[in-house]
């Protein structure tokens, strides 16, 4: 049987600057579920945190429309991810002027 190998291409710096907002959210999941003592899953699960770095909510009403994030969520873990998407769309903004 032929097995399919996978291509790798280069990333482009889009992407490269999405994993990046992603890592930095993982990273702050992590410390939140550690402080909280839960596992990160319960705080956001990755498919928020993809859909955070797709969407890219810079206020409250916006994070709200990320699937996995309700009312509770929002009110006791969003500001911290609304943060760190704030300050990568400076950042980004920045870097293009």
């Amino acid at each position: 049987p032929v097995v399919a190998k996978a291509v790798t291409r280069p990333m482009k710096k889009e992407e490269k600057n999405r994993n990046t907002l992603f890592d930095r959210l993982r990273q702050v999941r992590k410390e939140l579920a550690q402080e909280v003592k839960l596992p990160p899953y319960l705080i956001f699960a990755d498919t928020a945190l993809i859909e955070m770095v797709r969407v890219m909510p810079l206020t409250e009403e916006e994070m709200l429309t990320v699937k996995g994030v309700g009312d509770i969520k929002m009110a006791r873990y969003g500001s911290q991810f609304l943060q760190v998407i704030q300050e990568y769309v400076n950042a980004e903004c920045k870097e293009e002027a």
